[in-house]
């Protein structure tokens, strides 16, 4: 896990989570911005 916490924090803004479950996908089956063999959103 790794996290970046800014000086400019709202009380009101909700935190930025990705939960991803998959079953047999490997690391190099998906990427940042396309970069993989299957789609993600940019």
């Amino acid at each position: 896990m790794h996290s970046v916490k800014t000086g400019q924090e709202s009380k009101l803004s909700k935190p930025n989570i990705v939960l991803m479950v998959a079953d047999d996908m490997g690391y190099g089956d998906f990427g940042l911005y396309s970069e993989g063999r299957v789609h993600t959103h940019q």
